[in-house]
C-alpha cells in the first residue's frame, strides 16, 4: 500500500497539478509552454523506447514527428478529418514508417544504425520540402485545428486534450514496460543471443519496439501540427533531434519520469537562456547537484575519479559562463554540450535515475510483494521420455578450411545426462552451437524425437524444445534474477499486445512470478530473486542461467561448461542441481572440463578430438581409453625427455597469486618460478587457470593479490606495455596476429618498443628479421602476404616470430598447438626445441602434456587455480596425479 501511495500517488498529483495550472494562470504564453511540454512528453516516451530500452542511438525521431504532423494536417485540410481520426492517422503513419525503417536499420548496430536513422531523417525533410504540391514545401502548410466531437478547442481545452493523451500514453507504456514485452526489450539489449535462445525472438521484438516508439512520435506530430497550426519541413531537422536526445539523456533513460523531466528541460531551456537571472539560478542548481553527486561518489570510492571531477568542472564552467557572457542565447549549443557531457559522465542514469535512487532510500519505498512459489511439479512436470531423443547423423561444421566438427554421429537417450568432453579446441562448443541453432551445420542431419531440427536459428530451435546455457555467461545483467527467469517462461504469456497496453496482463504476470520463484528455489536462489543479475556472485550467476533455461520447460537441456570458474563448494552445489534436474526426467547434454562433475552426474560420455568422436561409453570406461588419454596428454608413443640442470637465478617468480574475472576467482594461490635459460611447462586440464596465469604475467589482467617478480622487480600492477618493455613477450592463445597487416609488418611491430620510432628503425630491425626468417623460412616466402591469409601453423610461427622480435628476456608461449593438425604440431615443437637450444627462456602452456614435457626442463601441474604437482619431466611422466588432473 505504501508503494502504491508513494509511486502512483506522485504520478496522480503531478497530472492533477498540471491540469489545474490553466485555471490559476491565464497567460497564453505559459499555456503554450505547458501544451508543448505535454506533446514533447509523448514524443520523448516514444524516443526512450529505442534509446533507453533497445540501447540504440535513434537520430530519426524528429522525422516521425514531422511525418505525423504533416499526416494529421493533410488529413484535416484535404480530407476534412475531425480531431481523433486525424490523430489516429498521425499515429498510424509513424507506426508504419517506423516499422518499414526498422526492418533494414535494426539489422545494423551502433554507428551504422545511427547513420541509417540520420539518413532517413534527412530524406524525410528533403521529401517534405520537395513535395510542394502536397506539403507547400518551404512556404509552409497552414493547418486548422479540427473539431473534437463537434466542439472547437481553445488553447486551454487543447492543452487538456494533450495532457489526457500524455496520461493515456503514460499508463499504456507503464503497463507495457512492466510486462514480458518490457523485459524482452531490456533483455535483447543486454544479450540478443540469449534472448533468441530463450524463445523470445530478437528481431520481431526490436521491430515492434521501434515501430511503437515511432507511432508515439507520429501522435506527438499530430498534436504539434494542431498546436502551432503551421508546418515547415525545416522544423524537423537534425538540430531538433539533438535536442530530443538531450532531453532523454538528461531526464534519464528507461524512465517515464525521465522522459517527462527531459521534456520540461527542452521546453524551458530556451526561456532560461533568454533570461539571464533564471539561467544563473539554473547553473548554480546544476553545480550544486554535481557537487552532491560527486561527494557521494568520493565517500564510496575514497578517491576523486574522472566521473566525479568532469561534471563538477563542466557545471563550474556553466556557472562562469552565466556570470560572464552577456547574451547566453548565442552560446546555446555550447551550453547544451556542457550539460549533456555533465550528465552522461556524472549521472549516466540521468537526473531522474539519480533522484529515484535517493528518493527510494529517503522514503524507504518497499518493493512490490512477490507471490508464493508454484509447486515445482506444476512448473516442471516430470518427463517420462526414455527412448531415443536426439540423433545426429554425420554432422559437420566447417569454418573455411577448419573442420571444427567433422562427421559426428551421436545419439542421446531420453532421461539421460550425456557428457560431451574433449581437449581444448576439440569441437565441443561448436557442436552444441550447431545443435542449439547458433550455427547452421555444413552437412548432416539433426533429429529431435525423429523430426528434423531447425538449422541456424536459436529462436526456432528453442521453440522446438531445446534450451541451453552458455560457456561465457549471457545473463540479462540489468534485470533481476526473477526477471531473468520470467523472460524465458514458456507458455506463460497469452495476452495480446492491446490487452497488455490496457493493463489486463496482471494475473499472468503474477503466475509467471510464482513459476519463476519455483525455479529459483530449485537452484537455491529464491532469496536473491530481487537482486540484479550483475550483482550476484559468480556461482549464483551460473545457477541463474540454469534456472532460466529450465523456464523453457525443455525436452533437451544443454549445459555448456557450467562449472567453469566455480569454487569447490559451488561445484558441489552444481552437482546437486544437476541431480535435481535428472530427477525431473529432463534429458541433458553436459559439456564440462571438470571430470569430477562428469564422473559424478553423467550416464554416458562422448569424447571429441579434432571434430571427431574418438570414444563413447560410461565415464569410468572412457577415461581409461588410450585414445582419450592421448588426446588429453599427447601421443602415447614412448617419450624422450631433454631436461637440463636448471640455473640458479630465477628470472620470473610468482608468489601466492590470486586472480579472476569479476566474482570468479580462477587462481587461488599459484606459486612457481622460471629460471634463466630454462623451458618451464605449465600444464593442466582446461579451466585450471593456465591462460589466466599468462594474462596476469603479461599485465593483461590485474591480480587481486600476490606478486609477480621479473628479475626481482614487482610488475603485477604495471600496464602490459610497460611489462613488455621490461623484456617479457607474450605469444597468446589463439595467436592474435594482426590479420590485415603483412607478415613483415606483424614482425616489425614486435620490435616497436625497443627500437627508434623514426630514424633507423628499419635498419636496426633488419638484423632481427634475418634471424626470424632463418628460423622460419616459410615466413620469408610470405613476408608481403596479409597475415590473415596464412594457415594456422604459419600464423603460429608468426606469433612466435613477433615475440622474438622484441628480443625478450622471457617468452610466454600459450597453447601453441591449439587448432593445428598433428603434422603442424610436430613442426611447432621442433621450433620450440630450437629456441631451447638457443638458450631462450620459455614459459610454455600446452594442452598436450607429453609434448610439453618432452621439451621442458621443469614442469608444474595446475589444478583448480593452484600448483598440484611439480618436478622434472621424468618425474611427472611417472606420476599418476598428472593423468588424474586431466581425467579425474
Amino acid at each position: 500500500m505504501k508503494r502504491i501511495l508513494l509511486v502512483n500517488g506522485a504520478e496522480l498529483i503531478a497530472f492533477i497539478l498540471l491540469a489545474c495550472i490553466p485555471l490559476a494562470v491565464s497567460n497564453s504564453y505559459v499555456l503554450g509552454l505547458l501544451t508543448l511540454l505535454a506533446i514533447y512528453g509523448i514524443l520523448l516516451i516514444g524516443l526512450d523506447v529505442s534509446v533507453g530500452y533497445l540501447g540504440q542511438v535513434n537520430l530519426g525521431h524528429a522525422a516521425f514527428l514531422g511525418l505525423g504532423a504533416y499526416a494529421g494536417g493533410l488529413c484535416v485540410m484535404v480530407f476534412g478529418f475531425s480531431m481523433l481520426p486525424a490523430l489516429l492517422a498521425s499515429l498510424l503513419v509513424g507506426f508504419v514508417f517506423g516499422g518499414l525503417l526498422a526492418f533494414p536499420a535494426l539489422r545494423l548496430e551502433g554507428p551504422q544504425f545511427a547513420l541509417a536513422t540520420l539518413s532517413f531523417s534527412a530524406l524525410t525533410a528533403t521529401t517534405l520540402n520537395e513535395l510542394e504540391s502536397i506539403t507547400q514545401g518551404a512556404q509552409g502548410l497552414q493547418v486548422d485545428r479540427p473539431l473534437l466531437f463537434g466542439l472547437h478547442l481553445g488553447p486551454q481545452a487543447f492543452f487538456w486534450l494533450c495532457l489526457v493523451l500524455l496520461a493515456f500514453t503514460w499508463i499504456a507504456m507503464k503497463n507495457l514496460l512492466s510486462s514480458h514485452w518490457g523485459r524482452a526489450f531490456e533483455a535483447l539489449r543486454d544479450s540478443p543471443i540469449a534472448t533468441d535462445a530463450m524463445g523470445v525472438g530478437v528481431f520481431r521484438h526490436k521491430v515492434a519496439a521501434f515501430a511503437l516508439g515511432s507511432g508515439l512520435g507520429g501522435l506527438a506530430g499530430g498534436l504539434y501540427a494542431f498546436n502551432f497550426q503551421f508546418l515547415q519541413p525545416s522544423s524537423f531537422v537534425y538540430e531538433l533531434m539533438v535536442i530530443l536526445l538531450l532531453g532523454v539523456v538528461l531526464g534519464g533513460r528507461k524512465s517515464l519520469w525521465g522522459a517527462f523531466v527531459g521534456a520540461c528541460l527542452i521546453v524551458l531551456l530556451p526561456n532560461l537562456l533568454s533570461n539571464r537571472s533564471l539561467f544563473q539560478a539554473f547553473s548554480f542548481i546544476g553545480l550544486f547537484i554535481a557537487l552532491v553527486a560527486g561527494t557521494i561518489n568520493i565517500r564510496k570510492q575514497r578517491r576523486i575519479s574522472f566521473q566525479v571531477a568532469a561534471p563538477i568542472v563542466s557545471m563550474a564552467l556553466l556557472v562562469a559562463g552565466s556570470l560572464l557572457v552577456q547574451n547566453t542565447e548565442d552560446w546555446r549549443k555550447a551550453i547544451f554540450a556542457l550539460m549533456l557531457f555533465s550528465v552522461v559522465v556524472g549521472l549516466p542514469e540521468g537526473l531522474m535515475g539519480f533522484a529515484e535512487k535517493q528518493l527510494t532510500r529517503l522514503f524507504k519505498v518497499p518493493a512490490r510483494p512477490l507471490p508464493d512459489a508454484t509447486e515445482l511439479e506444476a512448473v516442471l512436470p516430470k518427463q517420462e521420455d526414455t527412448g531415443l531423443l536426439l540423433e545426429l547423423i554425420d554432422v559437420k561444421r566447417h569454418f573455411g578450411g577448419i573442420k571444427a566438427v567433422d562427421g559426428v554421429s551421436m545419439q542421446v537417450q531420453g532421461g539421460h545426462i550425456h557428457g560431451l568432453i574433449g581437449p581444448n579446441g576439440s569441437g565441443k562448443s561448436t557442436l552444441v552451437n550447431v545443435i542449439s541453432g547458433l550455427y547452421a551445420p555444413s552437412a548432416g542431419q539433426l533429429r529431435l524425437h525423429g523430426e528434423e531440427l531447425p538449422k541456424g536459428s536459436l529462436f526456432k530451435v528453442s521453440q522446438a524444445g531445446i534450451a541451453r546455457t552458455f560457456q561465457n555467461l549471457q545473463l540479462f545483467a540489468e534485470l533481476s534474477a526473477l526477471e531473468n527467469v520470467m523472460v524465458a517462461c514458456a507458455g506463460a504469456y497469452k495476452k495480446s499486445l492491446p490487452l497488455v497496453l490496457l493493463g489486463f496482463a496482471y494475473a499472468e504476470e503474477k503466475r509467471a512470478q510464482a513459476d519463476s520463484l519455483a525455479l529459483l528455489e530449485l537452484v537455491g536462489l529464491a532469496g536473491d530473486a530481487r537482486t540484479k543479475a550483475k550483482d550476484l556472485p559468480y556461482g549464483a550467476q551460473r545457477f541463474l542461467e540454469i534456472a532460466r533455461a529450465l523456464a523453457r520447460k525443455p525436452k533437451l537441456l544443454i549445459l555448456d561448461e557450467p562449472a567453469a570458474g566455480l569454487a569447490h563448494p559451488d561445484v558441489l552445489k552444481l552437482n546437486e542441481i544437476v541431480h535435481r534436474i535428472r530427477a525431473r526426467g529432463i534429458t541433458t547434454i553436459l559439456i564440462e572440463h571438470h571430470m569430477s562433475v562428469v564422473n559424478e552426474v553423467c550416464d554416458f560420455v562422448t569424447v571429441l578430438d579434432e571434430g571427431k568422436i574418438i570414444a563413447q561409453g560410461l565415464p569410468d570406461e572412457v577415461k581409461r581409453n588410450p585414445r582419450v588419454i592421448a588426446a588429453y596428454l599427447g601421443d602415447s608413443k614412448e617419450s624422450s625427455y631433454s631436461s637440463r640442470k636448471l640455473g640458479e637465478t630465477p628470472l620470473l617468480r610468482v608468489e601466492d597469486l590470486h586472480a579472476g574475472y569479476g566474482a570468479s576467482e580462477v587462481l587461488t594461490g599459484t606459486s612457481f618460478e622460471v629460471r634463466a635459460g630454462s623451458v618451464v611447462a605449465l600444464i593442466g586440464a582446461n579451466g585450471a587457470g593456465k591462460t589466466t596465469t599468462m594474462r596476469v604475467l603479461s599485465g593483461m589482467l590485474k591480480p587481486t593479490s600476490g606478486k609477480v617478480l621479473l628479475e626481482g622487480k614487482e610488475v603485477q600492477q604495471l600496464d602490459a606495455s610497460k611489462i613488455a618493455c621490461l623484456g617479457l613477450a607474450h605469444s597468446p592463445e589463439g595467436r592474435k596476429i594482426f590479420a590485415p597487416l603483412s607478415v613483415e609488418d606483424n614482425l616489425l611491430l614486435g620490435a616497436y618498443t625497443r627500437l627508434p620510432k623514426v630514424f633507423g628503425f628499419r635498419t636496426k630491425a633488419s638484423i632481427d628479421l634475418e634471424k626470424v626468417y632463418a628460423l622460419f623460412p616459410r615466413l620469408f616466402e610470405r613476408r608481403k602476404q596479409a597475415a590473415g591469409t596464412l594457415s594456422g601453423g604459419e600464423q603460429q610461427m608468426l606469433a612466435i616470430g613477433r615475440a622474438l622480435m622484441a628480443n625478450p628476456k622471457i617468452i610466454l608461449l600459450d597453447e601453441p598447438s591449439m587448432g593445428l593438425a598433428p603434422v603442424i604440431v610436430q613442426e611447432v615443437f621442433v621450433i620450440i626445441k630450437k629456441l631451447k637450444e638457443a638458450g631462450i627462456t620459455l614459459l610454455l602452456v600446452e594442452q598436450f602434456a607429453k609434448s610439453a614435457l618432452e621439451v621442458a626442463d621443469y614442469a608444474y601441474v595446475l589444478e583448480h587455480g593452484r600448483i598440484a604437482v611439480e618436478g622434472t619431466p621424468e618425474e611427472l611422466a611417472k606420476n599418476e596425479r598428472v593423468l588424474a588432473a586431466y581425467l579425474g
